[in-house]
């Protein structure tokens, strides 16, 4: 007895022992399974961190894209802007060819204006030459007055010539008294202030010989004109001479004319008394004439009007006529359009009439072909009336015709009778105008022979008046030559002013011709600045461009490699993850498979115990 309970406490004590083993390890266990289950809330939260800060660096990558494409665009949009300010500066400066042309044409447009004004400047050279031989009356007044301004230039000359020579004198006199103080004294001071002094005289004198050289120049360049005026004005005496001789021939001239005036006129005299007797003539010839033409006009007046009246007469006829032609056709019209109504009425009929025998053949179509036989032999009769109606509507429309064509023929008829009717007017028209351009032809004698009267009156009062006009154009004449020597002054001062505005025209010409270089120029400088400009800011564009596009493909780069790494540290974590998913299925199937083995020990104990009978079944 003490034996089986010995081994039955072994056992317990075996028992108690694996049930501490088994609960340290279960603890052991459940410790483990609590740092995998921290490890894993650990790696899923560090997972989705991961998650979102993919997720945040998806968004910067998208956010910098976005940049990236915003700025492409944008720098892109100014390259093609100064791409096209760049394009239009190139094609704003022309090529050298076109600036040559251009050049060539400025110097061609410029060389049209000089000839264009050298050509009018030779005209008005050309007019004032011709009147300039016309200005030589007063050559003794001129030579007067050239030798009192020779007179008074050589007065002058000599004064100032004294005055210069009393100034060299006193300033010779001055620098000896100089030279000698300078010689004599000890004074620093005083002897600055003869420097001084000596070199203030000297620049006196040394500015008062370009005036000493400009007075001789003046005074030989006043000589010069003193000898070409007195040229100018012997040949201009000679000139008015030559211009005395011709008046005083025109003057003979017209003497001539004069006495040749008296002739004519007389002779005039005698023609005018022959014109007035052929006048008095041909009035009396005119009464004749007028008596006929208002015979004539008479007799025209009376056959229009009855002619008027033939026409007027057959007018109305023919328009009776015409009237009565149109009712006939308004009657054949209105039995046409009866005629067709009837067709009308009988083709209506006719269809209804083919309505019913269809619809009776339709209805006794089994029943009797007798009643069909009756039936066509109707439609036979009916076909036939209408054949009977057309043939009518035929003749009708055939007798229309006819009748159309008489009515025709007959409005010819009247036509043609009215058109001779016109031209038997036309003709009474025309005699009357012939009559009247006969009538007209006589007037228009009439008016010359008056205008001829009136013409030999008036030529015989332009002779007188000739006369008298050519005593005061003898007057006018002398008038003139007194004009002649007043206009010679004025000739004078026009000719200095041409001179002056040649001289104008010249210097403006210089300057316009210097002020278009200038401009030109200018124009040059401005375009090749601003291509130089465009040219540079295209440059620091493209290279800011460049710069652009480096720093993009960095940052893409920098990105790339960023996803990358998040890209290797997540998959690195997934693997981790599945591999703590591995090591906690093997330690929960690890688990299981020990508790199972415990639940199988504990159920094996419990059986033991139950089998010894320590446990009683019930428990």
């Amino acid at each position: 007895m003490a034996e089986p309970q010995d081994s039955l406490l072994d056992k317990l004590r075996v028992a108690l022992q694996l049930v501490d083993t088994l609960r340290t390890e279960n603890d052991a266990y459940k410790q483990n399974f609590d740092c995998l289950k921290n490890a894993h809330e650990r790696l899923q939260e560090r997972h989705e961190s991961l998650v979102h800060e993919l997720e945040t660096s998806n968004k910067e990558k998208l956010a910098v894209e976005a940049m990236h494409a915003e700025a492409a665009a944008h720098f892109k949009a100014q390259l093609d802007e100064k791409s096209k300010d760049l394009e239009a500066v190139r094609a704003a400066v022309p090529n050298p060819k076109d600036i040559e042309i251009l050049r060539l044409r400025t110097v061609q447009e410029v060389e049209l204006q000089n000839e264009k004004r050298w050509k009018a400047l030779h005209k008005d050279t050309e007019r004032y030459r011709t009147l300039y031989y016309a200005l030589r009356r007063d050559h003794e007044i001129a030579k007067a007055d050239i030798d009192r301004e020779r007179a008074q230039i050589t007065a002058k000359l000599s004064e100032t010539e004294a005055v210069y020579q009393d100034e060299m004198s006193a300033l010779e006199t001055r620098m000896a008294e100089l030279r000698t103080c300078l010689d004599t004294s000890n004074d620093p001071k005083r002897l600055r202030e003869l420097q001084r002094d000596n070199t203030e005289l000297q620049l006196r004198v040394s500015s008062m010989l370009p005036e000493l050289e400009e007075l001789r120049a003046e005074r030989e360049k006043l000589h010069l004109d003193m000898e070409q005026a007195s040229r100018l004005h012997i040949r201009k005496l000679a000139d008015e001479v030559a211009h005395g001789k011709a008046l005083q021939a025109e003057k003979d001239g017209l003497a001539v004319k004069l006495a040749t005036a008296a002739s004519e006129s007389a002779e005039t005299l005698r023609t005018l008394d022959h014109a007035t007797e052929q006048v008095a003539d041909l009035t009396k010839e005119l009464d004749r004439t007028r008596s006929k033409l208002d015979e004539a006009a008479h007799l025209f007046k009376t056959q229009t009007s009855d002619a008027k009246l033939a026409h007027l007469k057959s007018q109305t006829q023919l328009q009776n006529k015409i009237s009565e032609l149109k009712e006939k056709i308004t009657g054949l019209e209105s039995q046409l359009k009866t005629g067709i109504e009837t067709i009308q009425t009988l083709r209506a009929r006719v269809a209804s009439s083919e309505k019913d025998t269809l619809e009776k053949c339709r209805q006794a179509r089994e029943e009797e072909w007798a009643a069909k036989a009756q039936l066509e032999s109707e439609k036979s009769q009916l076909e036939a009336q209408l054949t009977t109606l057309k043939r009518t509507q035929f003749d009708a429309v055939a007798a229309l015709d006819i009748c159309r064509r008489e009515a025709q023929a007959e409005i010819t008829e009247l036509r043609r009778a009215a058109r001779e009717a016109s031209a038997k007017c036309d003709a009474s028209v025309k005699a009357a105008s012939d009559a009247a351009a006969e009538l007209e032809r006589a007037r228009a004698a009439m008016a010359k022979l008056e205008t001829a009267v009136s013409d030999a009156e008036g030529r015989a009062g332009g002779l007188a008046a000739e006369t008298e006009a050519k005593g005061r154009e003898a007057i006018a004449m002398r008038a003139d030559v007194e004009k002649l020597e007043t206009d010679l002054q004025s000739l004078r001062s026009q000719l200095a002013q041409a001179t002056e505005k040649a001289k104008e025209d010249a210097t403006e010409y210089r300057l316009e011709i210097e002020r278009i270089k200038a401009h030109w120029s200018r124009n040059k400088t401005s375009l090749s600045q601003k291509l130089e400009a465009t040219t540079a800011d295209r440059g620091r564009w493209e290279d800011k461009a460049h710069e652009l596009e480096d720093l993009l493909a960095k940052s893409q780069k920098l990105f790339t490699s960023k996803v990358a790494l998040v890209r290797g540290r997540a998959r690195e974590y997934k693997d981790e993850i599945n591999k703590l998913r591995k090591s906690l299925e093997v330690q929960t199937k690890r688990a299981d498979a020990v508790a199972r083995e415990i639940h199988q020990r504990q159920t094996d104990f419990l059986g033991l115990l139950r089998g010894e009978g320590v446990i009683d079944a019930a428990a």
